[in-house]
């Protein structure tokens, strides 16, 4: 009996001893688990934020620069990065005209050496435009505000627009004489190069052109090589440039050399009311009107294109201005019908190179105009109601009246 007592006494104290075990073991592994917890915490927040960026100070956290660049990720890098941004400055264009005798030289060769006075397909500035005061934002707003309200035809440039819009147009194609249609050198090319004299290029021009217009054919023109670019325009009202203006504002300038060049434009118009009209301007070099099938006017440079047409010179007056030439030419007068609609073709072009210049206007029967300088104050001949082109009065063109005469 004493045995079993004992015995039984000594089960309690083993039970218990396992329970001592037990709550040991237990304790130690959340102890080693809270250790594990609080280093691995430490090493992920010293991963994630790059050093020195922080630095205790007097048991405050704060923030330190740091010197070296962080490197971001290559996708973030490009996130961030901006464009480029590419700043265009137009350079100032000296309009002044070189000192050079370009009578005795071959301006195909000076060319080059004279200022560029090509204009853009967006805004173009003629020669001699007159000084803006030095309030330069105002007067444009002025100007800009004035434009807007007028309800008329902007021209890109003084060539045409080369989209198509509201209003009657004028389809205008250019061509080079100098070469044939697949680009080779043309027999006027040939004769350019070996021209000894600008009258040479006259002679060479004027017989190839001459095959074109004394039966008026202007379907020859498709034997020379033709600009890709067609523009259109409501008038011939083209103060004087650079004659390279032309090629460039068609986009062949890397293939065209500044003479010998011809711009066909054509369409159809009606005049404003039943009377009697003609056609009034001149052009350096050439500048000639075919109405309905017939030569009214030719006013440019070369005699024998003129001699050609000697009917369709009616009167020319002697003037003082730089831009004529000393010369201003009336053509024939047209009786014309306003419920009839006329075919019209106008060329004008370039013969040497060097200066070009083109302006049509338009004067009616029994109408008193105002005269300046030798020569009547006219409307400008218009195929839609459009804006007249920048430039200087009586240096870079005629004084004009302020609306055109519209034939739509």
């Amino acid at each position: 009996m004493a045995e079993k007592a004992t015995s039984a006494k000594k089960r309690p104290a083993q039970g218990a001893s396992k329970f001592v075990v037990s709550t040991a073991f237990i304790v130690s592994v959340v102890v080693h688990l809270v250790v594990f917890l609080f280093v691995g915490s430490v090493v992920i927040f010293e991963g994630a934020i790059p050093p020195n960026l922080f630095t205790s100070m007097g048991g405050e956290m704060v923030v330190q620069e740091d010197s070296s660049e962080v490197e971001l990720p290559p996708l973030m890098e490009e996130e961030l990065t901006p464009e480029p941004m590419e700043l265009v400055v137009d350079d100032p264009i000296d309009f002044s005209e070189p000192s050079i005798d370009t009578a005795s030289m071959d301006t195909d060769l000076i060319i080059s050496s004279v200022p560029n006075l090509t204009p853009s397909l967006n805004t173009f500035v003629p020669p001699n435009t007159p000084k803006v005061s030095e309030n330069l934002d105002s007067q444009k707003l002025a100007v800009k505000d004035k434009m807007e309200g007028t309800g008329k035809i902007r021209l890109q440039n003084i060539f045409g627009n080369s989209g198509v819009g509201r209003g009657n147009f004028l389809t205008g194609s250019f061509y080079d004489l100098k070469q044939t249609a697949n680009g080779r050198l043309s027999d006027v090319g040939k004769a350019y190069q070996a021209a000894e004299n600008m009258d040479d290029k006259f002679s060479a021009y004027d017989e190839a052109f001459l095959d074109v217009i004394e039966r008026w054919k202007p379907e020859k023109l498709s034997e020379y090589f033709k600009a890709d670019l067609v523009l259109k325009t409501t008038q011939i009202a083209m103060p004087r440039i650079k004659a390279d203006s032309a090629p460039e504002v068609f986009n062949v300038q890397d293939k065209v050399r500044p003479s010998g060049w011809v711009i066909h434009y054509n369409g159809a118009v009606s005049p404003p009311a039943d009377g009697t009209y003609r056609f009034v301007g001149r052009a350096d070099d050439v500048l000639i009107v075919n109405l309905d099938g017939e030569v009214v006017f030719t006013g440019g440079y070369s005699k024998r294109i003129d001699g050609a047409f000697a009917d369709a010179q009616t009167e020319k007056l002697k003037l003082p201005s730089k831009w004529s030439g000393g010369q201003l030419v009336k053509g024939k007068w047209m009786r014309l019908k306003r419920e009839k609609i006329y075919p019209i073709e106008i060329i004008v072009g370039e013969i040497p190179g060097g200066w070009f210049y083109a302006w049509l206007m338009i004067e009616e029967q029994g109408v008193d105009y105002k005269v300046t300088n030798g020569y009547p104050v006219l409307p400008l001949f218009q195929t839609s109601d459009t804006e007249l082109p920048r430039y200087q009065p009586d240096e870079t063109g005629p004084q004009l009246l302020e609306d055109g005469l519209v034939f739509k």
